[in-house]
This record gives structure tokens, C-alpha cells and sequence, in this order.
């Protein structure tokens, strides 16, 4: 067999030259903020937190301020009052998220909802990603949207996408920057901590670590380590500005539902942060299995070799299955199969 190498000019094929762009060509450009430090136009930004501490309301608010051309958490101002589009499905659109847009004083003619989509059949479903990426970034560009929150990012995730996966997750984000880019609009991406132990975002952070490797900022919700009754929000990472200080806020009763007071700068590392907030094993095999059976089944096997990984035990991921209400099936073997199939594991209805 003759190697590649040998072969004459006339028998070599020649391979396309990739296309390439002069650096002189390309127009040098700022960046531009919906809220300079924090949330970049045209920009991939995630929002990390653990559960409880009002991530959600903190959306809320930033929603209420954008929207209405309001001061900004550290006093500064929108250059103008923006339209905002809120992909949701945890909190109910009708008894939560419309109490706490009014609470917070938001436009609400400029607040668009996504709790679902038709399928083929016209049965309603979660909007998934990537499936429904070019339907989400037609959405954005009718409705002129300048932010769009995905809350929680991990009910909104295909299937087929594992978001423990850096190949995954890298094939997901990078059409979804693209799309920020296009459309000009912030996506802010919701996300829990999931471990311990770490002063880092990137080790705190849920899933690949691609996540925040891909996020040109990444945004923290900790509880403030002198005083659980506060909470503390930050910029845990940022690739485009210096990082502005961390704020403080406490949440408030306003009928049923909370809102977002303000409390002005604080001198908090975010380091600090992020190693006093610690989740507990429970909390951690709750977290997980929450992420990964959000786009579906799993199976037992996987689910307990995952596990190994980040040090849940069997029977820790078996008692967050029953805290979850999770459900397992026998799946039966592929046709022409022996064997009794494979024991899978999936969120309830």
C-alpha cells in the first residue's frame, strides 16, 4: 500500500484552503452593556447560586429595572428601557412570576413569557436546547428582546445533550453564543452550585466545567457569611471588564411572593463567598440527580458511576431519588436481546 507521503503532485489531492480574514479588516468595537460590568450585549452570561438564596427574584428585578429604564442595583442607569424575554418552568406564570414582576414595578408590556412549546402534535412541552435554538433566536429578534433568561438552564436541555459532557456542552454553547452575537441580546443562563469544598467558580459551578469555560461573565448569588439574612451578589468571573464590586440585598415580603431590596457595596471576596457555601451530600445527590434527569431517563448505572465520581454514594443518590419523588422502570433489552433490560431512573410527571 503506498503511504501518503509518497505520492507524486499529480496524484496528491489538494485540500481547499480554509477561508481566513485580515486583522486589519476587522473594525475594532467596545463592548456594549445592558449593565456595564455585569451583563454584556450580545454575550453568553451565567447566573450560579445554590437553591433558596432567590436567584429567580434577583432575575425579577434586574427585569424591573431594564425594562422600565430604573436605577440599577449600584445606582448607575440603563441607557434605555429594554425588552425582556423569560424562559421559565418551575415557578407558575399566573400565581409567581406575574406577583413578582408587579412587585418589583416591571413593565410588564415588555416582558415576554416562554413556559412552553407545541410539539409536532401540538402537545404542549418544554422548549428544549439545542432542538429549539433557531426558533428561540426567530423569537428574540420579533419580540426585540435585549435579555433573555433560560430559568433553571437544566430543565430546558435536550435529552441528548448531557451536561456533564465538555463535548456536549461545548457543541451546545457554541452555536448559542453565535446567537447571542447575532441578535445582540445578554443570555443569562440560571445554574446551581453543585459541590463543595472549593474557593473557585469553575469547581462550584454544575455539569462540564465548559459551562463557564464558554460564559464571557459568570454571575454568583451566595448567602453573605456574616449574615444568612442577606445575600450577596457577584461577578465571579469576567473576561470583558474589571470585575465590579460585590452587592448586597436582602428579600423582602410584598404580599405573597418576595422582592429584591438593595443594600449598596459590599467588601466581600468572591472567594469567600463561594467556600462558605457548602452543600451538604444530601443537597449535593439532589442537585445532581435534578441536573441530569431534567432532559430525561437515565440509567441506574450511569447515573451511580456518575456519582462515584463527584463522591455520592449509591445509597445518597437513592435517598435524593425518594426526596425527588423520582421514579425507576425496567427498560426491556433491544430487540433480538436477551436479559432482563436495564433499570432506569426518571423525574416525575
Amino acid at each position: 500500500m503506498t503511504d501518503a507521503r509518497d505520492r507524486t503532485p499529480a496524484t496528491r489531492r489538494t485540500a481547499r484552503a480554509l477561508p481566513t480574514q485580515r486583522a486589519d479588516s476587522i473594525q475594532a468595537e467596545t463592548v456594549n452593556w445592558l449593565w456595564e460590568g455585569w451583563l454584556p450585549r450580545g454575550k453568553v452570561v451565567t447566573l450560579e447560586g445554590n437553591p433558596g438564596l432567590g436567584k429567580s427574584t434577583l432575575t425579577i428585578a434586574l427585569t424591573a429595572s431594564l425594562t422600565t429604564a430604573r436605577q440599577l442595583p449600584d445606582g448607575t442607569m440603563p441607557t434605555k428601557r429594554e425588552r425582556v424575554l423569560l424562559v421559565s418552568s418551575e415557578d407558575g406564570a399566573a400565581d409567581t412570576i406575574r406577583p413578582r414582576l408587579d412587585a418589583a414595578k416591571a413593565d410588564l408590556a415588555r416582558v415576554q413569557l416562554i413556559t412552553e412549546v407545541p410539539d409536532r402534535s401540538g402537545i404542549p412541552r418544554l422548549m428544549e436546547l439545542p432542538q429549539d435554538l433557531e426558533s428561540l433566536e426567530s423569537t428574540i429578534v420579533k419580540k426585540h428582546a435585549g435579555l433573555v433568561i433560560i430559568d433553571p438552564l437544566s430543565a430546558h436541555l435536550g435529552e441528548r445533550l448531557d451536561p456533564n459532557s465538555d463535548k456536549d456542552v461545548r457543541r451546545m454553547l457554541g452555536p448559542f453564543a453565535l446567537l447571542a452575537q447575532r441578535t445582540g441580546a445578554c443570555m443569562l443562563l440560571v445554574r446551581h452550585l453543585n459541590k463543595s469544598g472549593s474557593d473557585q467558580i469553575v469547581q462550584r459551578s454544575s455539569g462540564s466545567v465548559a459551562w463557564l469555560a464558554a460564559a464571557r461573565a459568570s454571575l454568583l448569588v451566595a448567602e453573605m457569611p456574616s449574615d444568612p439574612k442577606k445575600g450577596v451578589f457577584a461577578v465571579a468571573k469576567s473576561n470583558l471588564a474589571e470585575v465590579p464590586p460585590p452587592l448586597a440585598f436582602k428579600l423582602v415580603s410584598e404580599g405573597t411572593v418576595a422582592k429584591v431590596r438593595w443594600l449598596g457595596p459590599t467588601n466581600v471576596r468572591v472567594s469567600e463567598l463561594l467556600s462558605s457555601q457548602p452543600v451538604a451530600v444530601r443537597d449535593q445527590a439532589t442537585l445532581f440527580l435534578t441536573d441530569r434527569l431534567s432532559g430525561g431517563p437515565v440509567r441506574q448505572k450511569t447515573l451511580q458511576a456518575e456519582g462515584e465520581e463527584r463522591n455520592l454514594s449509591l445509597r445518597s443518590l437513592e435517598r435524593a431519588k425518594t426526596d425527588l419523588g423520582v421514579t425507576s422502570y425496567s427498560k426491556p433489552p433491544a430487540p433480538g436481546k436477551r436479559g432482563r433490560g436495564v433499570s432506569m431512573w426518571k423525574l416525575p410527571e
